[in-house]
């Protein structure tokens, strides 16, 4: 509400300005100043007079009678008193009390920056109160809230009329309040409406007015922000501390877990020292625990409780325990029972139960230990019941181990163990350990190497046992002193026979027993140690395998020793590679043969020795095994031992082949995302061997098409583990490439060489979709012999045509990612279609198309680029019943490559929750060497903020009309509808066109908010209203009722020029004129307020200049016009010529002149008068 306008405003802004030009005025001595003074009624009357070089007098009359002062001021001036102003100026310049004029510029800037209103009106009250919303409903003392609630603060503010009709308030002023305590806003700052901004600076919000509050009356509104509970880090009470006006509002946030349970149990299960700790954690959902509650832990029989400690505990936001905390209060133990007395609010607890148990309870001979414990927790209701149970498998008393060969010792020695007292019972000295080797075993125990351990591994001081023997195969170990830990006794034992396969000795089983009565078996093992055999390298180069055979590890004594060593077919003995240990070469005898070799000694042995020796292998010959081929050989030895008695024993050994080695080549393809490239390796004569009419014929498969000039023919080392290098280039390769219809590679191999090769090429999935797998085949030959060899190579992102996803989400915003083309495929007419939720409006000039820079591999990364330099088309549709938005990107060209397509959506909240739920569904079709179509859909949720009140939605009307004539309906005028923030246009919500009736309904407006219309284009012959261009202030209430229309009127453009008289300028009346288009001729405005065009100029509408010689037309539309004076006024010259001048519509819609007219000059008629005298032909000068 306007507040009076005819009061007087800033009197004292005036009367100070009024003192300072009387002060000014009294010291203009010399300037031909007047002044007059004279008493009545004793008040003191002074008259001044200045002249200046302007056209006002300055009349002032100062009287000063108690406190009251007024004023009246004029300035009146001539124009010979310039000169003498001049003259004075600088002397004016050191007469002025320039002290007295700093203080007030201070003053006057300090009013400019703003002042704070509380400290001008200190018992003011502008925070009024403060409201609490969870999830749109008000709360107030203290709530629950878990991690999805949003929180929203409201504050409710007023200026009092009071202080508004002092009229000491303006623009800019403020007034400042500390930040809420316990809650940090989201946003920074916010609009008032109508009547400014607020924001969060350094800990202060401050609500900052325009200049409404100069002249409004009844102002009040509301500031308001929102948090999510998620924003707190940890649950439990929060308390928000919200200051107002010197007071401070409170609210408790009790942040409760997502997830939690009312009572839970564990343990630690069964230690060493046989103790149970069991942990019942109690309300991690965080209830408020009641008066009475109570804990009851029932202990299962053979269990103690020694000890009950109880603590608080800290939650986080999913109910897990982030701490334990300080030992809690307000609670009592009785038994195994815990009381609350109802001060623990909701907090967590968690109670410890430290409890033990005897010996006796375990098992005596190994087995599992079980203690089921329950717990209850009563609070209000019926009790909650938590379980938990702690288990324990206990070992055995004793435990004997299975032997183990020594591998450090030779000679069949063999490593065993036993352990003893595995649970750690209290066991009384004198209590012993027995272990006996079967007499059919041919062992002994080896009486030095029996030791005792402990379980950590140090060797027992033998003070602690005895050790005696009843025989080689048996011992015992007695314990002198009481021992309550695990021991463990390790001993050798020697195999003293000879041993074979199918010997009854192998295996047998050996027992051990104690003083307690338990026993444990172990099973021993003798291994042969007369023969072995195995490959120990192999090279791939020189086709060579190195065999290894070891001899009598036993150290048997052997007399008539013979071996037969034996190759699988494909292999040949390599000459001079045949090695044996420990003999020289006059002490054996050696036959080589074409499938192996025999040797045998000359003189009886006990030595370990070893026979190593080589072969070389032809893979393509070799047997094969599960379709792998395979080098086998086979070693079989006999021999006497000292008794006369005949031995013997076969090894054999294998090693697999490399299959590239097995069918001489190999091929492999690998593909450059960046180039869409498959680079294909195709690698012959593995065996190099040599090449006879050697060839290698290489078919590219559809769609991928040969990179011209890209193969070539390299030479390939062979590493001796079967690896490759690639070598140099072979130059002048005799290399065919593909040509027309014919889609081969062919390239023949050097005649007569022996090397390895490689044929190397490319093929380009350009112009292509990409679509895995893609084959190739090629054809080696060599001397007749053929091999077809296959590679496949698999692209990533294949068939990956679109992905989407938020980048960024703000308050009240988000940015959106189309990953485009991931496949590179070529597609052609590729269109994108997005259909956000009509809860948030895509900013069409946020929508920008980058490059992705694909990975120079086959990784299926990529990374953003520079903006594209694409051409593309983009339609950006609005529903204006639903506000459902459809964006279309086509790309005009067609797309070799992958694009990051990225924009912006502002977020319209449809709910007073604080966040809003977003969808978007994102559509690409294309086509390409086969159609493509895909879709996806997306989820996201976006904080909002802002806004002073909610609704629902409605849908309004806008009827443009004829400013003069409102029946007259305007079409084809677009309107927009714009969101508010800060009291400035935000987002563009709806726009649209006037249909024939002059009508655009814009739907799903929220009620209760505040609206910008905006006029872009007018209708022909009609500009926009200021008011349009800057935007049309909207409120829809709750009371507007959908449909309702709003006449928003249009004024017919005008355009103007002036009629003047060349001698001084001044405007000349009743100069005639008319308005010519081409041809015709304006001739007035029809029923439609559209300007008419006749081709007579008898018709034509005749435009008489004013007093002013002002001339004004109305309702031209842009176009090219003249201005044809008809008639000039009485005494001057009509202007002859045609005077062209062009109507434009502007950048913002409005109608204009592309450059002003300039004034039509009229010179005056001259009168020449004129004497004559008249002479008559006669003497007398007469008429006859």
């Amino acid at each position: 509400m306007n507040r009076r306008k005819t009061r007087k405003k800033g009197l004292l802004k005036s009367i100070t300005t009024m003192i300072l030009l009387l002060s000014l005025i009294f010291q203009l001595t010399n300037l031909g100043t007047f002044v007059h003074a004279n008493s009545i009624d004793g008040t003191e009357s002074i008259s001044t007079e200045i002249t200046t070089d302007s056209e006002e007098t300055i009349e002032s009359d100062y009287q000063e009678k108690s406190e009251i002062i007024e004023e009246s001021t004029s300035i009146e001036t001539t124009e010979d008193s310039s000169d003498s102003i001049v003259e004075e100026s600088k002397e004016i310049e050191n007469t002025i009390d320039t002290e007295s004029i700093t203080e007030n510029n201070d003053k006057v800037q300090a009013e400019t920056e703003g002042r704070d209103i509380s400290s001008m009106f200190p018992s003011a009250k502008i925070i009024n109160s403060v409201k609490f919303y969870l999830n749109g409903s008000e709360v107030d003392s203290e709530i629950n809230a878990t991690t999805d609630d949003v929180l929203k603060v409201v504050y409710n503010w007023s200026i009092p009329n009071s202080i508004l009709n002092t009229d000491e308030l303006k623009e800019g002023d403020y007034i400042e309040i500390d930040q809420p305590q316990g809650i940090s806003p989201i946003v920074s700052s916010g609009s008032l409406g109508d009547y400014g901004s607020f924001s969060f600076v350094d800990g202060k919000l401050r609500l900052t007015f325009n200049s409404k509050i100069e002249t409004d009356e009844n102002i009040e509104g509301t500031v308001e922000f929102t948090q999510t509970i998620k924003t707190y880090t940890e649950t439990g009470k929060k308390e928000i501390i919200v200051p107002i006006s010197g007071e401070e509002e409170k609210i408790i946030i009790n942040v409760k877990p997502k997830g939690g349970s009312s009572i839970s149990k564990t343990t630690s299960g069964i230690t060493n020292d046989n103790k149970v700790l069991w942990e019942v954690s109690v309300n991690t959902e965080m209830n408020e625990i009641q008066a009475g509650a109570t804990v009851e832990d029932i202990l299962p029989n053979g269990l103690t409780l020694d000890n009950i400690k109880i603590y608080e505990q800290e939650i986080d936001l999913n109910g897990n325990v982030i701490r334990r905390g300080k030992e809690a209060t307000g609670v009592s133990i009785e038994d195994s029972t815990i009381i609350f007395d109802g001060t623990q609010g909701n907090k967590s607890y968690i109670i410890i139960y430290e409890t033990s148990f005897d010996e006796e309870v375990i098992p005596a001979d190994g087995g599992e230990l079980r203690f089921e414990n329950i717990a209850e927790f009563t609070n209000g209701d019926q009790p909650i019941e938590a379980r938990a149970t702690a288990k324990r498998t206990y070992e055995k008393f004793v435990i004997k181990s299975d032997s183990r060969e020594n591998s450090e010792s030779w000679g069949h020695i063999y490593d065993w163990s036993i352990r003893f007292n595995n649970n750690s019972k209290k066991l009384p000295a004198g209590v012993w350990v027995q272990d006996e080797m079967p007499v059919n075993s041919d062992s002994t125990i080896i009486r030095e190497s029996i030791k005792v351990y402990t379980a950590d591994g140090k060797e027992l001081d033998s003070s602690y046992y005895t050790i005696t023997h009843e025989n080689d195969r048996n011992f015992r170990v007695t314990f002198n002193e009481e021992i309550d830990f695990k021991v463990e006794i390790k001993y050798q034992t020697k195999f003293n026979g000879i041993i074979s396969s199918g010997d009854d000795r192998l295996t047998f089983k050996n027992n051990v027993t104690t003083s307690e009565g338990f026993e444990s078996e172990g099973i021993g093992r003798i291994t042969e140690q007369g023969l072995s055999k195995w490959v120990s390298a192999i090279n791939y180069d020189t086709r060579e395998v190195t065999w290894t055979i070891e001899v009598n590890r036993a150290m048997y004594y052997m007399e008539n020793w013979s071996l037969v060593d034996t190759f699988s077919v494909g292999q040949t003995y390599v000459d001079n590679s045949f090695e044996i240990s420990e003999f020289e070469k006059d002490e054996y005898d050696l036959l080589l043969k074409d499938d192996g070799f025999e040797i045998s000694l000359k003189a009886p042995t006990s030595k370990r020795f070893s026979i190593r020796y080589k072969t070389k292998f032809e893979p393509f010959e070799l047997p094969t095994k599960n379709g792998i081929s395979q080098v086998i050989n086979v070693a079989s030895h006999k021999w006497i031992d000292e008794n006369g008695n005949e031995h013997e024993a076969t090894r054999g050994a294998s090693h697999d082949i490399k299959s590239e080695f097995v069918i001489d080549s190999n091929k492999s393809g690998s593909y450059n995302a960046r180039t869409k490239e498959i680079t294909w390796r195709v690698i012959t004569n593995y065996r190099q061997e040599k090449l006879v009419d050697a060839s290698i014929v290489d078919t590219i498969q559809v769609p991928q098409e040969y990179v011209t000039g890209s193969a070539k023919l390299v030479e390939v080392s062979i590493n001796p583990d079967g690896s490759i290098t690639f070598g140099d280039e072979v130059l002048n390769a005799d290399i065919k490439e593909p040509n027309g219809a014919d889609k081969t590679v062919v390239v023949n191999l050097p005649e007569g060489s022996i090397k390895t090769y490689a044929l190397i090429f490319n093929t380009s999935l350009k112009d292509h979709v990409i679509k895995n797998p893609y084959v190739n085949k090629a054809l080696y030959t060599n001397d007749g012999r053929e091999q077809e060899i296959t590679a496949r190579v698999s692209v990533a992102n294949e068939g990956n045509h679109l992905e989407k996803q938020s980048k960024l989400k703000e308050t009240n915003r988000i940015t959106w990612e189309l990953m485009i083309n991931k496949s590179q495929s070529t597609i052609k007419d590729l269109v994108i279609e997005d259909n956000p939720s009509n809860n948030q409006i895509i900013n069409k000039d946020s929508i920008k198309i980058y490059n992705a820079i694909a990975a120079n591999d086959n990784s299926g990364n990529f990374n953003k680029g520079d903006e594209a330099d694409i051409d593309f088309e983009i339609d950006l549709v609005m529903d204006n019943d639903t506000g459902e938005q459809t964006l279309t990107i086509k790309f005009n060209d067609d797309i070799h490559t992958s694009y990051i397509i990225e924009y912006v959506s502002d977020i319209i909240p449809t709910n007073d929750t604080g966040s809003e739920s977003i969808t978007n569904s994102v559509k690409l079709t294309g086509s390409g060497t086969e159609m493509i179509e895909t879709e996806t859909e997306i989820d996201e949720v976006v904080i909002t903020s802002g806004g002073t009140g909610q609704g629902e939605t409605t849908t309004i009307t806008f009827e443009k009309v004829d400013s003069e004539n409102t029946d007259l309906k305007l079409s084809g005028v677009k309107l927009e509808l714009w969101s508010t923030r800060n009291g400035q246009k935000n987002v563009k919500l709806r726009e649209g066109i006037t249909d024939e009736n002059g009508r655009v309904s814009f739907g799903g407006l929220r009620t209760e908010t505040d609206y910008l219309l905006f006029e872009t284009l007018a209708g022909e012959g009609y500009t926009i209203s200021e008011e349009l261009l800057n935007g049309m202030n909207i409120k829809i209430t709750k009371n507007t009722e959908a449909g309702t229309i709003i006449q928003v009127a249009n004024e017919l453009s005008m355009i103007s020029f002036r009629k003047v008289a060349s001698n001084n300028n001044q405007g000349l009346e009743n100069a005639e004129f008319n308005i010519k288009k081409g041809n015709k001729y304006y001739a007035g405005l029809d029923n439609n307020r559209e300007v008419i065009w006749e081709e007579s100029e008898t018709k034509a509408l005749v435009f008489r200049s004013d007093s002013d010689g002002l001339v004004v037309i109305r309702g031209l539309d842009e176009g090219e016009y003249k201005i044809v004076e008809i008639k000039a006024p009485e005494g001057y010259e009509r202007v002859e010529e045609e005077i062209l001048f062009n109507v434009v519509r502007n950048e913002n819609g409005t109608l204009g002149l592309s450059e002003e007219i300039a004034d039509i000059v009229n010179h005056r008629i001259e009168k020449i008068s004129i004497s004559i005298s008249k002479i008559w032909d006669d003497e007398n000068n007469q008429e006859e």
